[in-house]
């Protein structure tokens, strides 16, 4: 695996058809036989694989039964959700609607070419992206200063995003001065880019004073590293220790980069990017008291997701109401916990609720009446993107077995289905079980790779360590995960 971050050199490496597309499979590109496919991959078998995700889907939205009864993964503080989905951002950039159902039209490109190095934060830097950034007056030469908003009139300082009527529509503050427009996607994620802007503007404004004489390019480029840095040991130190199951973690620490197992090509594989990186959905908690201000329908998950520029332009800037108490979100023993990592959702990503937000209009699947949600959209866009099938990976020669062996789904060299039946029949009487029938036995024989990931960590515990069901990844699961958010310099 080249490091991230730098340019790759692919020679050896078997291209696909479209390199340009910034995509590749986990271990090289895939034959049609090591593909997921579920009833299959032509119009027919797409339209069956959508219909099953439905009702897929509904089974996330319900209660998982934890053996203990507690859904709160003790483990992972409730702010560690939206820290991931930055990493996500800051690792794969794709936008795209589902693929077209009858020719199955390929992945968006990634235009990520570098991973862990902030461009979700900086963009291409103040020369390309001058809009995202500021001088100031007080310090001299500056021009790298990024942008931070707020409420005129509030006595504290700045702490929202900068944010702007829209020129052509003169809607109140419908836009986001920001590199990456999807760090604007709910408020938790919002005002944690504007932590990183705080930090970058403290670094880089000491760096300014203390180099005067030095090109404002130049010190920008070292006030990035900097924090690029910090930000790293974050990710490695923190983040993923908290997230990866804890020998494969240790793998990584103690042998860095030559425990990456993956090839030699910088291009994003589809395993991450359209189906392991999905988990972070999965710990959504269904409230959040971000402070002691907010009450009621105000601390709803939904809330907190349209408390955004493109959802609500005029209620923005935010107000002091809305200003997160990080405390709440990221103190080990007191915060807010996010949830276990299984087969369950909260229920406003998995209903119509939302639906403005992920519409589905464009799937011609689509009944009324039906829900499906982030988990349909998830699932369907991960089947349909020629992801490797989960037997192909836990077969393929560059898995080791000692990763076999630690995840409860594969400890026979096989895949062992019977936790992902167990919990596809949970519920359901005789007749819905003769009706869905077809579904599980499909889902059980070629299991979508996310609902394997979920299920893998639903029934991964490890006493030594006293981690018990979901509050961790599976090794699988947790190998995809690090082989792509490992930064090359985690110190």
């Amino acid at each position: 695996m080249t490091s991230h971050g730098t340019a790759s050199s692919l020679g050896h490496v078997a291209m696909s058809a479209d390199t340009s597309s910034g995509y590749r499979n986990l271990f090289g590109d895939t034959s049609r036989g090591e593909q997921y496919r579920g009833f299959g991959d032509d119009e027919a078998g797409r339209c069956a694989n959508r219909r099953m995700f439905r009702w897929l889907a509904t089974r996330f939205g319900l209660p998982y039964k934890w053996p203990d009864g507690n859904p709160d993964n003790r483990r992972i503080p409730a702010g560690y959700t939206y820290l991931a989905q930055l990493v996500i951002h800051d690792t794969v950039q794709t936008l795209g609607d589902l693929s077209d159902l009858r020719n199955g039209t390929p992945p968006p490109r990634n235009a990520r070419s570098g991973r862990l190095v902030l461009d979700t934060i900086y963009g291409k830097g103040p020369g390309a992206d001058p809009l995202f950034y500021r001088p100031c007056e007080a310090v001299p030469k500056s021009k790298g200063f990024l942008r931070i908003g707020g409420r005129e009139g509030y006595a504290g300082p700045p702490r929202d995003l900068p944010r702007s009527p829209c020129p052509f529509t003169g809607m109140a503050y419908s836009d986001v001065l920001i590199a990456d427009a999807r760090n604007d996607d709910n408020l938790i994620i919002a005002q944690l880019t504007v932590l990183f802007h705080l930090l970058h503007n403290i670094v880089y404004g000491e760096l300014r004073k203390k180099k005067p004489n030095d090109s404002d390019a130049q010190v920008f480029v070292l006030a990035r590293k900097i924090v690029a840095r910090v930000y790293r040991a974050i990710v490695f130190k923190d983040l993923l220790k908290k997230l990866l199951h804890p020998d494969i973690y240790e793998k990584y620490v103690n042998e860095g980069e030559k425990a990456l197992l993956d090839i030699d090509d910088a291009r994003m594989p589809l395993e991450f990017s359209h189906a392991a990186a999905r988990f972070g959905h999965f710990m959504v908690r269904n409230q959040y008291n971000i402070n002691d201000k907010l009450q009621g329908e105000k601390t709803s998950v939904e809330a907190i997701l349209r408390q955004t520029s493109a959802s609500r332009p005029f209620d923005m800037p935010v107000t002091p109401e809305w200003l997160i108490d990080w405390r709440t979100l990221f103190d080990e023993g007191n915060s807010l916990k996010s949830r276990r990592l299984g087969p369950e959702m909260a229920l406003p990503l998995v209903t119509n609720d939302l639906e403005a937000d992920f519409g589905e209009f464009d799937d011609p699947t689509r009944q009324q009446g039906d829900i499906g949600g982030l988990a349909y959209r998830d699932l369907v866009r991960g089947a349909e993107s020629k992801l490797r099938s989960v037997d192909s990976i836990v077969q393929h020669e560059h898995l080791p077995d000692y990763v076999r062996q630690l995840s409860p789904l594969t400890r026979n060299g096989g895949i062992d289905s019977t936790a992902v039946v167990r919990w596809l029949e949970a519920g359901l009487s005789d007749k819905e079980k003769d009706l869905y029938k077809a579904d599980m036995s499909c889902l059980a024989d070629d299991i979508p790779l996310l609902l394997f990931i979920l299920i893998e960590a639903a029934e991964t515990r490890n006493s030594e360590q006293d981690i018990k069901n979901g509050e961790c990844l599976g090794a699988i699961g947790s190998v995809i995960i690090a082989e792509e958010a490992h930064p090359a310099v985690p110190g």
